[in-house]
């Protein structure tokens, strides 16, 4: 075979033609069959790769203008997989010269932009550089393998013995069964008479033979001696390898360190070191005199094992470390489990036995009693015990827990109670115990565990946090059970209204889901009362009872919006093709505008890829927002949006009465109104949903504004365009 220049080919050159469309392909191929060498051709970007990973080539002849994944594109893929990144991307165009979209493909290491029509010698020229390139890169691969291969004899006990000594330091075994691996395969891959490999301990006083292989063993069965009384712990000290004929140090003299062998003629000590610490020695006998290039290589592999040492006993400390954090994952799991089994119990007695097993489960208690006094004359004691049945440890830890319990009641009951609560929770620190402390410094009873294992660091703040939870629950439980209570009789309802309201808020926090029911009771309630007494009820009781409705509205929203805070950005919903123009308009039409308002929409808006949902609940939120603060009658809302790259940028504008700059970073926080809920009806979430669900999709969310000019609130969206 002979190249274009009439000079032999050493082996054939394959060049890959890619491109969608086959006359161009069948034109390539006539320009190109005089240089003599294998077509291959691809009509796509995935086929094209496909043929680069299983077959080598010289060059890549690559069309721009594909359909679906370009050539631009296709080299980027190229680049990025580092099998076949090097090889030389010639890109052909028939459009016209694009600085920028040639800039794109030398910036992907392309070696030529060649637009159409193009000059068929030209062509051939430009690749076959490349061919003679390709076969030069491989002759000279063909020159290093002869050499590797008249070398390979030289190397393979050397190459042996690290690799024996990889696997061995890379198995997972037990320190000492990997030094053996080690210490055999230094015998057997380097005919030596024996091999002993010593470590130090971490305080520098012992030496222990943990492995040796040969002939003679240790005299005596010495296997732990101090560091000072073995000879070969003088190579330690000088931190240097010891070699046959170096300053003497015998290693015969002492008969405990080695055997005493007169057919022994070389001898070469290495100490074990990770910089300038030293994890142990390493000894080794042979009959006769190893060259030069084997101890370069034993030096290397008294490096490795050096560091196989350090990293088992690192492994040791971290696998201990990794037990910890797997325990406390576990506690953390535990205790998200633990409020959603207390928060579904149904009566106190059920709580109480949902804390005590699950507080033994999560601390590996044997047992755990949860005992709490009765609310109202804390005379009578609910408790509840789980774990191991031992009469005597039972009746010791109910004793104990009962005296905690009846001296924290009675120590509470005096004008120190919260300095009570804080001293028994104190005291419980020492003793795996941890008071039940309400919200005005009441001890309402204790935890307290026996048993088991033994107490870490982080145990007592788990059992801390666990009894703020119960202690939470237990009084939310209460407070469920006294509002179902207090709908018995309209009187009763009166009464309790004002303390329910003003627990509510936090009460949604632990079981916002629970809580719709009664509110709903309660409106009711309220409107029947309206209803059935109608004349008899004062102008002001009529307002009360309005306003008494507000605020479970109030809540009612401030629960969703939490649920809404919660689901934002963690539910993903189904990507599908979205025109913005009519999202907005279908928000605007939700949202029912007052009359007098302008909101204005643009003609650029984008049809983009993405989740309708979330997008739709972006712009309502912030549409609203406007709306809802715009603070004047001939409020104008205006929209504009703007190609950003991967994050197209929305803008929602409007002519109000804006922001002040110390708010601009505030207003994103939940539950964060500018003015009273008083004048302005709202939850204080909607701006924080916003921000969530734009961050969780990789945007951002930050506003323009100042008092009296109006306000802009933008945010960025991922901007996928459909597919054509």
């Amino acid at each position: 075979m002979l190249s274009e220049a009439g000079g032999p080919l050493a082996e054939p050159a394959r060049i890959l033609l890619v491109d969608d469309y086959t006359p161009n392909l069948l034109a390539l191929e006539v320009v190109l069959e005089p240089l003599g060498h294998p077509l291959v051709r691809a009509t796509s970007s995935d086929e094209a790769i496909g043929r680069l990973v299983e077959d080598e080539y010289a060059a890549v002849v690559l069309d721009v203008q594909m359909p679906g994944i370009d050539g631009l594109t296709t080299a980027r893929r190229i680049r990025a997989d580092p099998r076949i990144r090097h090889v030389p991307i010639l890109f052909m165009t028939a459009q016209h010269y694009d600085d920028d979209r040639a800039a794109t493909a030398y910036s992907l290491g392309a070696v030529d932009y060649i637009q159409k029509p193009f000059q068929p010698d030209t062509l051939r020229a430009k690749v076959n550089v490349f061919i003679e390139l390709h076969q030069k890169k491989a002759e000279l691969r063909r020159t290093e393998r002869r050499r590797f291969d008249e070398a390979q004899m030289l190397r393979e006990r050397h190459a042996g013995l690290a690799m024996d000594v990889g696997i061995a330091l890379t198995r997972g075994d037990e320190l000492g069964s990997m030094l053996q691996r080690c210490a055999d395969s230094l015998v057997q891959r380097l005919d030596l008479t024996q091999a002993r490999i010593w470590t130090l301990d971490p305080a520098d006083n012992y030496l222990e033979l943990v492995a040796h292989a040969g002939a003679a063993g240790p005299a005596q069965g010495v296997t732990r001696v101090p560091l000072g009384q073995l000879a070969i712990g003088r190579v330690i000290e000088q931190r240097r390898p010891y070699l046959s004929g170096d300053a003497p140090v015998d290693p015969r003299v002492d008969d405990r360190d080695w055997a005493a062998r007169e057919d022994l003629t070389s001898f070469a000590a290495y100490p074990l070191l990770l910089g300038d610490r030293a994890v142990g020695v390493m000894a080794l006998f042979a009959r006769q005199h190893l060259p030069a290039g084997t101890h370069d290589v034993i030096g290397t592999v008294a490096d490795s094992i050096a560091l196989g040492v350090q990293r088992k006993r690192v492994e040791e400390e971290r696998a201990d470390l990794l037990a910890r954090e797997r325990r406390h994952n576990e506690q953390l799991q535990g205790l998200a489990e633990a409020a959603l089994a207390m928060n579904s119990a149904g009566s106190l007695d059920d709580l109480l036995r949902v804390i005590a097993g699950h507080a033994r489960a999560i601390l590996g208690a044997e047992r755990a009693v949860a005992t709490l006094g009765d609310e109202e004359t804390w005379a009578s004691v609910r408790q509840a015990i789980a774990g191991a049945r031992d009469p005597v440890a039972t009746d010791a830890a109910t004793d104990a827990t009962t005296d905690a319990t009846t001296d924290a009641t009675t120590d509470a009951t005096t004008d120190a109670a919260t300095d009570a609560a804080t001293d028994a929770a104190t005291d419980a620190t020492a003793s795996r115990t941890a008071p039940l402390i309400g919200r005005d410094g009441r001890a309402m009873g204790s935890i307290a565990l026996s048993g088991g294992q033994g107490a870490g660091e982080q145990d007592q703040p788990v059992l801390l946090h666990l009894a703020q939870v119960a202690s939470a629950v237990i009084e939310n439980t209460r407070l469920y059970q006294q509002t179902l209570a207090a709908e018995v009789t309209l009187r009763e309802v009166n009464h309790s209204l004002e303390r329910s309201n003003r627990e509510l808020d936090q009460f949604a926090y632990v079981a916002s889901h629970d809580l719709k029911a009664p509110l709903r009771g309660i409106a009711n309630l309220s409107t029947w009362l309206e209803e059935d007494l109608g004349p008899a009820l004062t102008p002001q009781s009529i307002e009360h009872l309005a306003l008494l409705r507000g605020r479970v509205n109030r809540l009612e929203g401030l629960i969703d919006g939490i649920l809404d805070y919660s689901r934002a950005g963690r539910t993903r919903h189904k990507v599908e093709r979205v025109d913005v123009a009519r999202l907005l308009r279908d928000a605007i039409e939700l949202l029912a505008p007052p009359g007098g308002v302008e909101i204005a929409i643009p003609d650029d808006l984008p049809v983009l890829m993405t989740e309708r949902v979330p997008l739709l609940q972006v712009f309502m939120n912030l549409l609203g927002n406007a709306l809802k603060h715009g603070g004047r009658d001939d409020l104008r809302i205006e929209i504009a949006w703007t190609d950003r790259g991967d994050l197209g940028e929305f803008q929602i504008g409007d002519n109000g009465a804006g922001i002040p700059p110390e708010y601009h970073q505030r207003v994103w926080g939940i539950f964060t109104t500018l003015r009273p809920r008083d004048e302005v009806e709202g939850t204080g979430i909607g701006l924080s949903v916003v921000k969530k669900a734009v961050e969780t999709r990789g945007g951002q969310a930050w506003i323009d504004s100042a008092p009296g000019q109006g306000a802009t609130i933008h945010f960025t969206w991922p901007n996928v365009p459909p597919p054509t």
